[in-house]
């Protein structure tokens, strides 16, 4: 069946990165099939003016809004569509419907009363719907390594896998670093705003997913220092898989004792993507940093007004000569509790 949508035009080389972000957006229909043809891919999307104007800006006259004809697309069952008749109500209302899938493998967060049998019965389900040759039900993050106590529910065990983002590749050893899919728009949000020639430090990078980003898109050159010599290891791993533009430096070790090896006004960028203590390492990070310079700070919160009243705390308490440009809400952390990017300003 044909149905007529709001739809963007978009060119073939940007159609992935379009898709991604009207994913993120929440407008993004997936009900309706994408067309292609020799030059455009034709997107459809919902009715929403204002969010669609915003994309627009970043595209100009590259991307184009208009209406088309699409195929729709039968809904297809969820997992937890699946369990109604295997799982109770009550227990079915407790298990989320999401679930991550980094490769091959798929990571869902279950409650921890919930009983072996029926974790098992969740873990089949959505082997069912994904492509993928493990389940594991996945802890809260954990440690000064950020990695999270992984339990196998379903399928074979897995150690590593290849995680690819904006075709970007990452090299996973999935027991031992933290990933979160979830933040693929992050990741490339921040990578967009860098220059070419900008030095860049990211301050806990993980397997890399914003240096990465950005040694992809742009001649900088990132110093990307995590405490996980596994997450360093996958770094390293990455790097060579990855045709990049710019240079990555992967550096093993705590990032407070590291930056003191960096001395004087040096980096025009600093990413500190650890929301739980990235305040404790603000001081250290505004040392390093060249005048007008930004900082990107993740920061835990329940409202952009207790954020900036954090943040700003910790500025006049350090009389640090930075000022708040910007907050954003980026994930949901726990019930009313959020991850927040506070945008900084060297002045």
């Amino acid at each position: 069946m044909m149905m007529k949508s709001l739809c963007l035009k978009v060119p073939k080389k940007l159609a992935n990165e379009v898709i991604m972000k009207l994913k993120a957006l929440g407008i993004l229909r997936a009900d309706l099939r994408i067309r292609r043809n020799e030059e455009y891919v034709y997107i459809p999307i919902k009715p929403s003016k204002e969010l669609v104007s915003s994309l627009l800006k970043d595209y100009g006259e590259a991307v184009e809004i208009t209406e088309s004809l699409f195929t729709h697309i039968p809904k297809q069952l969820g997992f937890k569509d699946l369990l109604k008749g295997l799982v109770s109500d009550e227990l079915l209302n407790r298990i989320p419907r999401s679930f991550d899938i980094v490769g091959k493998v798929a990571l869902v967060q279950l409650p921890n009363d919930l009983p072996n049998d029926v974790a098992r019965l969740v873990g089949e389900a959505i082997m069912k719907v994904a492509n993928v040759k493990a389940v594991y039900a996945r802890s809260p993050v954990l440690g000064d390594y950020r990695v999270r106590n992984l339990r196998l529910i379903a399928g074979g065990d897995i150690d590593e896998t290849i995680y690819v983002e904006y075709g970007i590749k990452f090299y996973v050893l999935v027991k031992k670093v933290y990933i979160n899919p979830s933040l693929s728009t992050e990741h490339r949000r921040i990578a967009e705003l860098v220059h070419d020639g900008e030095l860049v430090l990211d301050m806990f990078s993980g397997i890399g997913g914003f240096s990465l980003h950005i040694a992809k898109l742009h001649e900088a050159t990132v110093f990307s220092i995590d405490i996980n010599p596994y997450a360093i290891q996958c770094l390293i791993r990455s790097i060579s898989m990855n045709k990049l533009k710019g240079k990555v430096i992967p550096i093993c070790g705590d990032a407070k004792v590291v930056i003191k090896y960096f001395k004087g006004d040096l980096f025009d960028r600093v990413i500190m993507n650890n929301p739980t203590r990235a305040l404790n390492f603000l001081e250290d990070s505004v040392k390093v940093t060249k005048l007008g310079a930004s900082i990107h700070l993740y920061t835990i919160g329940s409202s952009v007004n207790d954020v900036i009243e954090d943040v700003e705390k910790v500025i006049k308490d350090k009389s640090l000569n930075i000022e708040v440009i910007n907050v954003q809400r980026v994930l949901d952390y726990a019930p009313h509790q959020y991850i927040f990017r506070v945008d900084l300003r060297r002045s």
